[in-house]
């Protein structure tokens, strides 16, 4: 073979190993790319799959009841009353907001079963308190009507009975308010735990 052949031989060999490089080199980058998502989706699932304290799910249990007695059954019953019956003096934007505090406490409590505590007080604490102060009205209407016109004795508890229809949606509010101090409170806690064993590390100095 004359020395031309040999360092064409050569030179294509070089570029075969070279080219046998790269390859390598984009196997190791795409490896290490679908190492890192797979740990971020472990590191997601560990995390969804932490347990909570039991008070937590009670709080969501205690919410979910004037959520769905309240907001969701009594509010949309008031919502198509006012919409489509008719309820004396009040004007028809009064069911849109009903309908806007209930999306907005609906949102909310499927934030906090999510666990995002500071969505859920936000949507659901502000919807419920909406609600809430929707229901004050409602009540104060039917006092004012109630002494200044005459009442059947069958609605003489009519004031009543819209208080439970509204009142207890504030629940929503305090529950809200607990889940996020509580988490809170835990994180807290957690950073001051991990100051503490960072501080009471040994130093170099004892360990020499």
């Amino acid at each position: 073979m004359s020395k031309k052949s040999r360092l064409r031989a050569q030179k294509a060999k070089q570029l075969r190993q070279q080219e046998e490089l790269e390859r390598e080199e984009q196997q190791e980058k795409l490896n290490a790319k679908n190492g890192a998502r797979s740990r971020s989706a472990k590191k997601y699932i560990k995390s969804a799959k932490l347990k909570e304290h039991i008070a937590y799910k009670a709080i969501k249990v205690i919410m979910l009841l004037p959520y769905a007695v309240n907001c969701l059954f009594f509010g949309l019953v008031m919502t198509i009353a006012i919409l489509f019956v008719g309820i004396n003096d009040i004007e028809k934007v009064t069911a849109y907001f009903l309908l806007a505090e209930i999306a907005s406490v609906t949102l909310g409590i499927v934030f906090a079963f999510l666990r995002k505590y500071i969505l859920a007080f936000i949507f659901a604490g502000g919807g419920s308190v909406m609600f809430f102060s929707e229901g004050v009205k409602f009540v104060g209407k039917i006092h004012y009507y109630m002494q200044n016109y005459y009442v059947s004795p069958e609605n003489s508890k009519m004031d009543v009975k819209y208080m439970l229809f509204f009142y207890p949606s504030i629940i929503i509010a305090v529950c809200a308010a607990a889940l996020l101090a509580m988490k809170i409170f835990a994180a807290v806690r957690k950073r001051k735990r991990a100051k503490d064993e960072y501080n009471d590390r040994p130093t170099k100095s004892i360990i020499d």
